[in-house]
């Protein structure tokens, strides 16, 4: 049955040993083991690697389970595998260089297939987010930095490294692949507990268990191992038309001062996209500098030297307004999640992501919460350009429209009407964001009409043109 654990433990052994697991709790899985996130990534072993004894190999067992799961990718489900197995030539050598550098099985990095397809965008239900799907609380667990200006769940080597951490403390945890796959899933209390429950640490006999495990948790390794047996023969089981992806490859520059992604692809004369798709990580085109860990930025092969010689030229401040992927709502008398999240046209787990909330943490009246920065919300209409989250995260000023508010030039009643729509001050706390929604009009359509870019910054006291 593979690599499994079987009772060898009897009488009130087995019981003392798993209860001494569940009492440990969270506590045995703190960062003691972790190795810290870095931005350069090392060579990647040569093909043959053969994991730390300490760690044993993954078994790919092949049994009725899996094959349900293999019938599913080459069946209903082939369209969606086609597409996995075509981003996993870009994102597989790096992800195995990060578990073969810590000497752990290699074949984990598959697991970021079943999670999010190889998705930087991928968000679940449970506002999992990124290639390893971490949600926020577990993501900082293990170093990984989100805030206003960077999400490092949505960077392929810095999440997979975070991944592999958290699954080395699982490891260590459970003592079994099977397992520690299991409550990367459910969560190790949900796993200790079934565990201590029925006295086995084989995950299949655990199957057996009608609520032993939750349903997505008892097919969570089956469909793993479908998953990588197909990746690592496609042909075998009928992928031959794949149109794999060119690895990603990249060189790394040091950063000291914080710069700018689209000032950086001018000078180098790429485009803007190509650059942010080797730093995904980044919000906006700003790249920050942290005191707590090695700040660089990824370019193509052979940029190197000439991103050295430009830095003087692309370094920037941070934005004087950030335009946030959120607003605030006030909390009133009978509103439940469940009703602001259909207001705002968004989940209850998106909600709880914003605001940090536990799943039995509760809402009060005056309570102010994050929720979508969505215009549409309002008017309960939804547009494209509304929705477009990653187009208001960049909306910036530029500088030359800095100069035009400094020198007066703009027009300087709110009341007035330019000839192309009325004139509004730009008033304490305010962003376009707000404007938008006050004037009926878009993000997109204010930027237009005053000529706004992605530098864009916008001051207290400046005059916007609002389109009719």
């Amino acid at each position: 049955m593979g690599n499994v654990r079987k009772n060898y433990y009897v009488g009130v052994v087995l019981p003392f040993a798993v209860l001494c697991l569940l009492t440990a709790g969270c506590a045995s899985l703190k960062t003691n083991r972790e190795q810290p996130l870095s931005d350069i990534s090392g060579n990647v072993p040569e093909e043959g690697y053969k994991p730390s004894s300490q760690y044993g190999t993954v078994v790919l067992d092949h049994n009725q389970k899996v094959e349900q799961w293999i019938n599913y990718f080459t069946g209903r489900g082939r369209k969606y595998m086609h597409i996995y197995l075509e981003r996993s030539a870009r994102y597989i050598p790096l992800m195995k260089a990060a578990f073969r550098e810590r000497g752990m099985p290699d074949e984990l990095a598959y697991i970021a297939m079943i999670e999010s397809g190889f998705s930087p965008t991928a968000f679940s239900h449970a506002s999992a987010v990124g290639y390893w799907q971490f949600i926020r609380e577990t993501g900082r667990r293990y170093n990984l930095r989100i805030d206003q200006f960077v999400d490092e769940r949505r960077d392929p080597i810095l999440s997979t490294q975070a991944g592999a951490n958290y699954l080395d403390s699982l490891y260590s945890l459970f003592g079994d692949w099977n397992l520690a796959m299991c409550a990367y899933n459910a969560g190790e209390r949900r796993i200790q507990r079934a565990v201590m429950k029925y006295q086995t640490r084989d995950f299949w006999e655990l199957t057996k268990h009608q609520k032993a495990l939750p349903r997505e948790t008892d097919n969570y390794v089956p469909k793993y191992i479908a998953a990588v047996l197909i990746a690592k023969d496609p042909a075998k089981y009928g992928f031959t038309d794949i149109n794999f992806q060119a690895a990603f490859s990249f060189d790394t520059v040091v950063i000291d001062k914080p710069i700018s992604l689209e000032l950086l692809a001018k000078e180098l004369n790429l485009g803007f996209q190509e650059l942010k798709l080797m730093n995904p990580r980044y919000k906006s085109d700003y790249v920050p500098v942290y005191n707590d860990r090695v700040n660089a930025v990824r370019i193509p092969i052979g940029m190197k030297e000439a991103t050295i010689a430009v830095m003087p030229k692309i370094i920037t401040d941070a934005p004087h307004i950030y335009v946030a992927e959120f607003d605030y709502y006030k909390v009133k008398r009978g509103d439940t999640l469940s009703q602001i999240a259909q207001h705002y046209r968004t989940t209850i787990a998106r909600l709880r992501d914003l605001n940090e909330f536990s799943r039995r943490g509760m809402i009060r009246v005056g309570q102010k919460i994050k929720v979508p920065d969505s215009p549409g919300a309002v008017s309960r209409k939804v547009s494209s350009e509304r929705n477009d989250r990653t187009y208001r995260n960049n909306i910036r000023k530029t500088a030359s429209l800095s100069r035009k508010y400094k020198s007066k030039t703009i027009l300087k009643s709110n009341s007035q009407v330019a000839d192309n729509g009325k004139v509004h001050v730009v008033r304490s706390g305010e962003n376009l964001s707000v404007i938008a929604r006050k004037y009926g009009t878009s993000i997109k359509e204010i930027a237009q009409a005053n000529s706004l870019r992605q530098r864009s910054k916008i001051f207290v006291g400046a005059e916007l043109i609002i389109p009719n």
